[in-house]
């Protein structure tokens, strides 16, 4: 599988986590070992590449589960499990020791370089920056978050009980980015079941 590489982001170093932890209770399976139709890769190892094509370091929150070991990240379990993609920001954040922080979900394994590109053009627009559909949804993954900027902030709202990543983005100061097309906005789309996956052959992520 091939990924376009860049280096055009190196002026602010950014760390890439990755969302692996759930239960998969609506898969049947683990997720992230799910494969796209005609796919050699699985969901992991997909989304793994396309941040290792903009981040400087790239971690996997999740159980240390020995398929996720020959992907060559950190792997990082996730401190509030059970606890939904908000607890693995957390956890990220915790972790990261750059000035920004990617975080990416294994379900959106359509993700390009590309994307992530448009989100890491905007860094310093706002504390975090999310993608927004054209009927106004935010789109809570991918985000990047300013980790000096967030982390306090995450940790506060987090032990008031907010478990609601929109609702944590909203505290820190979101700004939202356009989804160019409808093309772009399946791309972001979560399989979450079976039935959430695309028919026929897909292309494999990289350049624009």
């Amino acid at each position: 599988m091939e990924v376009e590489t860049t280096a055009r982001f190196s002026s602010s170093r950014v760390t890439a986590a990755v969302l692996a932890g759930g239960e998969s209770t609506r898969f049947g399976s683990d997720k992230a070992l799910a494969r796209l139709p005609g796919d050699t890769a699985t969901f992991l190892e997909r989304v793994v590449s396309v941040a290792r094509s903009v981040a400087d370091e790239v971690v996997i929150i999740a159980p240390d589960r020995p398929a996720y070991r020959s992907l060559g990240a950190l792997i990082v379990p996730d401190l509030f499990p059970g606890e939904g993609p908000a607890g693995g920001v957390l956890t990220a954040l915790r972790e990261a020791r750059t000035e920004w922080l990617l975080v990416l979900s294994c379900d959106q394994p359509l993700i390009e370089t590309r994307d992530l590109a448009t989100l890491l053009d905007g860094k310093g627009m706002a504390p975090v920056l999310v993608f927004q559909s054209a009927s106004a949804r935010l789109h809570p993954l991918p985000c990047l978050i300013r980790v000096d900027a967030c982390r306090s902030t995450v940790e506060a709202a987090y032990e008031e009980g907010c478990r609601s990543l929109t609702k944590l983005h909203v505290r820190c100061g979101v700004k939202s980015i356009s989804i160019p097309d409808r093309e772009a906005e399946r791309r972001m789309s979560d399989i979450d079941s079976p039935a959430d996956m695309p028919r026929g052959s897909q292309s494999q992520p990289g350049p624009a």
